[in-house]
């Protein structure tokens, strides 16, 4: 025996099976057309009144820019019924994103609630690289952000290093808001490093980091031994172990160009897993007036350069990332000048998460 399958009809069924099916089925709509504040549903079932608490599913056509609409395409004579957020208040911006799944459900004040968390109506937000300063940084998502909601999602890549321990993000032209640590405290050194892509929730009152510094797992060269042990360099560099300008604890390593030719290398030797993702963190402070640069390489004196790049050492202590795909055992940091001009940095904390 074969069996058919029902298509919906609602000019062949009798008004109150159409009714209770408007009234007790979660309605599926498609892709909503018309307009980003005024999008246009066609459900499988049209309903011929809005009564009761009838739920409809779609997927947004547009991204909402403000207070948005929802009308049948197929019912045109019911008019265009608000669309509200969750908590019932309305909406104002990027609460419905193009390409998401979206339910409504008709309230008992005749408006359509977005089913869900507090947060869902309140999609992620992606704001591209920050501006602003290290301490006040800005993003400006598009469409803009007219308001925060309790657990949204803010996405964007740090364009600075935070240099205090409590820097804000202004998103689209709202206040200002603090940004801290998963826990509630206040950020850690390197916690939002430039470049770093950032995923932090807005508890209401802060924005949360999801995404925090890592842990480097194994701290390879440390000063504190007093030794200069893994360190190798040519003729015209010298490197000892100091007392001078300590980054952390006591002690710190000491690279010293003593200039008069380009290209002389202080190397430390790093112990690596070969063909599996490392990145490596070091501390440098060169002093003013210096010109060394930092890189990952093949061997001590030259070889490839295995790190994407030099980095360029500033004066003060500062941390550069490394990430890479070994092929050998062992790669070295080089520290070292391009263009032989004398030059002192100071190294600290070298160490690798692999």
């Amino acid at each position: 025996m074969t069996m058919s399958v029902a298509t919906p009809n609602s000019n062949g069924l009798m008004g109150s099976r159409h009714a209770e099916l408007v009234q007790t089925t979660m309605i599926w709509c498609g892709t909503s057309a018309g307009s980003a504040n005024a999008q246009v549903i066609s459900p499988e079932f049209a309903p011929l009144s809005l009564t009761g608490h009838p739920s409809f599913v779609f997927v947004a056509g547009f991204t909402n820019a403000g207070p948005l609409t929802l009308s049948f395409g197929n019912a045109v004579s019911l008019g265009a019924v608000s669309v509200r957020r969750p908590d019932g208040t309305a909406c104002a911006g990027a609460e419905v994103q193009a390409g998401y799944v979206y339910t409504v459900v008709l309230d008992a004040n005749g408006y359509f609630r977005l089913v869900g968390s507090p947060s869902l109506g309140a999609a992620p937000v992606w704001g591209g690289t920050s501006t602003g300063s290290a301490n006040a940084q800005v993003v400006t998502p598009s469409p803009a952000v007219s308001t925060l909601s309790p657990g949204q999602i803010v996405n964007f890549i740090a364009g600075y290093t935070a240099t205090s321990a409590t820097p804000t993000l202004q998103v689209s032209s709202l206040a200002p808001v603090t940004l801290i640590r998963r826990s509630g405290a206040p950020l850690g050194s390197n916690d939002l490093v430039a470049g770093q892509l950032v995923e932090a929730l807005y508890d209401g009152a802060n924005l949360r980091l999801l995404t925090e510094a890592p842990v480097y797992s194994l701290v390879i060269g440390d000063a504190e031994d007093g030794a200069t042990g893994g360190w190798s360099g040519q003729s015209q560099t010298t490197i000892t172990n100091t007392t001078e300008a300590a980054k952390s604890g006591s002690r710190s390593y000491k690279v010293v160009c003593l200039g008069g030719g380009a290209n002389f290398w202080s190397a430390f030797a790093v112990p690596v897993i070969p063909n599996k993702p490392v990145t490596l963190s070091v501390f440098c402070n060169q002093l003013a007036g210096g010109n060394m640069v930092a890189r990952l390489a093949t061997n001590a004196s030259d070889g490839t350069d295995l790190g994407g790049g030099s980095r360029s050492l500033t004066t003060g202590w500062a941390r550069y990332i490394f990430t890479l795909m070994p092929t050998i055992q062992t790669v070295y940091l080089q520290v070292y000048s391009p263009t032989g001009t004398a030059s002192t940095t100071y190294v600290d904390d070298i160490s690798i998460l692999q």
